[in-house]
């Protein structure tokens, strides 16, 4: 199997196999077996046999610029070829509600919104920062879709928690993330330089 770059050049993320399984009337779901691309983006998972009925998929978790995705594999006797797709950008800061200051450390994260009010999608999705924020507290998404995402952080609590901090993958407007610090974290607000 190939995986390759929307610029036709082979890509090297993980890659892992998912495959449910059908047993009369009852399935179940086997999956995370994990492998790297080689050079030339191909990948081989074998001995693989979903039964009748089952089905096969495999994951790419994305990388730096690009979505996640799922691909169904309908003949597993074929090579498939895998096209990623351009993410798109957002990007904010996090500052303590107390101080003002930028909060380093935090992880940030977006889950998949049905709305701009931030309520619940049925087929959502979690999206991860490219990494914690900087000593400046800045973020930055590059793997988000054109649809709604409701932000959230890890380790500490959004200052207003009740009012949902919703984005749209691509947006040029660069946020503000609010928190407020648990007095058992190890997150700590940095006077900025």
């Amino acid at each position: 199997m190939f995986r390759r770059s929307p610029e036709g050049q082979p890509a090297t993320t993980t890659v892992s196999l998912h495959i449910s399984i059908k047993r009369g009337e009852a399935s179940s779901g086997l999956g995370g077996t994990e492998t790297e691309p080689d050079e030339e983006g191909r990948f081989v998972f074998e001995n693989v046999n979903p039964g009748p009925g089952g089905s096969c998929e495999v994951v790419v978790k994305g990388q730096a610029g690009f979505r996640p995705t799922k691909h169904p594999i309908k003949d597993l006797s074929k090579p498939v070829i895998i096209q990623l797709e351009q993410g798109q950008r957002v990007t904010g800061t996090v500052i303590d509600q107390a101080t003002g200051w930028p909060v380093p450390g935090v992880e940030v994260y977006a889950q998949s919104a049905k709305n701009a009010q931030g309520d619940h999608d049925n087929n959502w999705e979690l999206l991860e920062t490219e990494a914690k924020t900087e000593a400046q507290g800045r973020f930055e998404f590059t793997n988000m879709g054109t649809s709604f995402y409701r932000l959230g952080v890890r380790g500490a609590n959004l200052a207003n928690a009740n009012q949902p901090t919703v984005v749209t993958g691509g947006q040029k407007k660069t946020l503000t993330l609010k928190v407020a610090l648990l007095p058992w974290s190890d997150l700590k607000s940095k006077k900025p330089e």
